[in-house]
């Protein structure tokens, strides 16, 4: 069963639920392949849209950025890229 909401080197925070849980399964329909071929493009669109829930939702800025920083470095294997 997959695990949702933060996960890696930080702490799940209110501010990052709705986030996390977004990102997850956006992740999990690019891994089953069920947003088209476009994968690494589709793959920036969910991490933008993390950033964005995670500033809408109150986390500092620099603690966004953080979040933002790490999906996008070392989040290919997650998406099935």
């Amino acid at each position: 069963m997959p695990r949702y909401g933060a996960s890696g080197l930080t702490i799940d925070m209110v501010s990052a639920r709705r986030a996390a849980l977004a990102h997850d399964a956006y992740y999990t329909l690019l891994r089953q392949r069920r947003l088209g071929a476009s994968g690494e493009t589709e793959r920036k669109l969910a991490d933008l849209w993390l950033w964005d829930l995670l500033l809408e939702d109150g986390m500092r800025r620099f603690r966004a950025a953080y979040w933002h920083w790490a999906v996008c470095r070392f989040g290919a294997s997650a998406a099935g890229m």
